[in-house]
Parts: C-alpha cells; sequence; structure tokens
C-alpha cells in the first residue's frame, strides 16, 4: 500500500468525525434549547399559579399551598419555592375560608402534625369546617337531583 492509498482514507476519516461531531453538537444544542424553554415554561407557570392565588383563585392558592407543603414545585422553577410550612398553612387557610374542602382536610393533617394543644384546636376547627362544607355541597347536589 503506497502513501497515495493512506491518504484519502484519512481526509474520509477525518470527515466522517468532523461530521459526527457536528451532529453531537447540534444534538447537544438542541437538548439545551428544549431544557431552557421547560424550565421557562415552568417558571412562567409558577408566577403565574402565585398571581392568580394573589387575586383569590382557590385552585392556585392550593396549588400554592402543597408547592410550599412538598416542595414540588422547587425542582421545576430554580428553587422559587422552597418548603414552607409557615406558608403553606397560609395558603391553604386562604383556600379554605373561601370553602374548599380540600383545603380544610390539607389543615387538618397539618396541624394535628403539630401535636400541640392550640394545634389540635386548629384541627378540630378546620376539621367542622370540612364537615359543614361537605354536608352543604351533599345538600346542593340532593336539591339540584330532585328536580
Amino acid at each position: 500500500m503506497s502513501i497515495q492509498d493512506v491518504r484519502p482514507q484519512k481526509n474520509v476519516l477525518l470527515i466522517a468525525v468532523r461530521i459526527f461531531l457536528f451532529a453531537l453538537l447540534l444534538i447537544a444544542l438542541c437538548c439545551l434549547a428544549l431544557v431552557c424553554f421547560e424550565i421557562s415554561i415552568v417558571y412562567n407557570n409558577t408566577v403565574n399559579i402565585e398571581k392568580r392565588a394573589h387575586s383569590g383563585n382557590v385552585n392556585s392558592q392550593r396549588t400554592l399551598a402543597y408547592g410550599y407543603e412538598t416542595g414540588a414545585l422547587a425542582n421545576y422553577s430554580l428553587g422559587r419555592i422552597r418548603r414552607d410550612h409557615t406558608k403553606a398553612v397560609y395558603w391553604y387557610e386562604q383556600a379554605a375560608r373561601q370553602g374548599d374542602v380540600k383545603a380544610c382536610l390539607r389543615l387538618v393533617t397539618l396541624y394535628e402534625q403539630d401535636n400541640t394543644d392550640e394545634s389540635n384546636n386548629r384541627a378540630v376547627y378546620w376539621r367542622n369546617q370540612a364537615a359543614l362544607l361537605s354536608s352543604s355541597d351533599a345538600k346542593k347536589s340532593t336539591a339540584s337531583n330532585k328536580k
């Protein structure tokens, strides 16, 4: 085999390696763009949840409370929402005061975990509120079924 035979093979191999590296670079850039886009969407969604919660949206209040309770939103929003028991209770109470039974029941659980006299009294209060709300929902449902 002569030197002239080896050179074309070397050039072809070099071109193939360059094409492969360029393709890898394109794939990496596309993945980076997707991750940035996803983070942006989730970050904006978290900001929107906060805005809606502050404006009185019950579902957003409960979602935000859950995010503070569990830290579930922290993974996606670059640490914007971290676990915070006090804020979780605050947002659950905001939703519960507007008649959200699920928020009442979460408050019962959170207050029972504290296991102090004051917390136990609050747990009883929210359990009673949940029962009242559930029974009024049941009455509304029964009344609408009779029509």
